[in-house]
């Protein structure tokens, strides 16, 4: 924040003092942004946590799963992890190869390539417990991990606890 002795002094001397978002004519952009980079931040954190990659390493494809996955949703994320090894020791079932893991509309995406569940019961008790993540990732704020509800901003929508939806203007969305 500039102080308002420097910004009169600009404005003295015929400088605008404005926003980014005034310098750029921008208008939907900065919601998006806004979120982005408070995401970015937990989502930083989350890569630099390296024990979620080795613990899963023989469950990743190309090691670049987590590039999307919010910091809020790690301990989801690591307990589905140990719930899918459980299901298929207990099947007797190759571990599946987990392709994506992301956000979207404000919900934890969980992406598996399930050519090496051989077993039904293992590729239906997998499924089963994505859904159960994912719908519980409708509860969990995606940036700190907090209790959340969906909200939306602009036409984005995340899923946010009370405090960071107001940090970052967002409101509940229908």
């Amino acid at each position: 924040m500039m102080k308002s002795a420097k910004k009169k002094h600009l404005e003295v001397n015929g400088w605008r003092v404005g926003s980014t978002t005034d310098f750029l004519n921008m208008t939907e952009e900065p919601a998006y942004i806004e979120f982005e980079l408070a995401l970015s931040k937990g989502l930083q954190q989350f890569k630099d946590d390296k024990s979620v990659f080795i613990e899963n390493k023989d469950m990743l494809r190309d090691g670049g799963v987590f590039s999307d996955c919010p910091i809020g949703w790690g301990p989801l994320v690591r307990q589905l992890f140990k719930d899918i090894r459980e299901v298929c020791k207990r099947h007797e079932s190759a571990l599946p190869t987990v392709v994506q893991i992301k956000s979207k509309f404000g919900r934890l995406c969980f992406y598996l390539d399930h050519d090496n569940l051989l077993h039904k019961e293992s590729a239906v008790a997998v499924a089963k417990l994505i859904d159960e993540a994912e719908k519980k990732s409708g509860t969990i704020c995606e940036i700190t991990g907090l209790t959340g509800f969906r909200h939306t901003k602009d036409g984005w929508y995340a899923t946010l606890s009370e405090n960071k939806a107001k940090e970052l203007g967002y409101t509940k969305a229908p």
